[in-house]
């Protein structure tokens, strides 16, 4: 009796362990299928772009990185059909792309002292990302020498107590 408890005991052991493993090497796979995939779309979207015009999907040698992301753009959701986290992932990757692209314009509307331009490029951005300290940084420069033009301006900042 005790024997056909221990038997049974180690067989349920070892089944758990088995489904438990079964489990991560199915995630590993569907990670492994993801990076294959998203690779792929990188290969065949954005890394053929520089070829010679006409050749396989080819912009010449000139193209620009932001050109041949925005050529790759409409095809992000057939390439990644039935893969909505892998599709939300490249997606995201652009968008961070353009708010990178719009910090900077906010960064350089400030550094040429045109603070009413920075604070209105600023200002949109930080609806989507609330908690972002250089754009609050910028914004709160901007304002502040809007409010008081008279202040000396200096385009690097110096912390407080420093």
């Amino acid at each position: 009796m005790v024997l056909a408890l221990v038997i049974f005991g180690s067989l349920g052991w070892i089944t758990a362990l088995y489904l438990n493993a079964e489990r991560h090497r199915q995630l590993a796979l569907h990670r492994e299928q993801g990076a294959l995939a998203l690779t792929q779309f990188y290969k065949d979207n954005v890394l053929t772009a520089p070829r010679a015009k006409g050749w396989e999907g080819g912009r010449g040698k000139d193209v620009s990185l932001k050109e041949a992301l925005d050529l790759a753009a409409p095809k992000i959701e057939a390439a990644f059909a039935g893969q909505p986290e892998l599709e939300a992932t490249v997606r995201d990757t652009l968008d961070r792309r353009e708010f990178f692209r719009d910090s900077e314009q906010a960064l350089a509307s400030l550094e040429t002292k045109a603070f009413l331009e920075a604070a209105r490029s600023a200002a949109p951005l930080l609806r989507n990302n609330p908690g972002d300290k250089p754009l609050l940084l910028i914004l709160s420069r901007a304002t502040h020498h809007m409010l008081y033009p008279d202040t000396p301006f200096d385009p690097a900042w110096e912390p407080p107590g420093k």
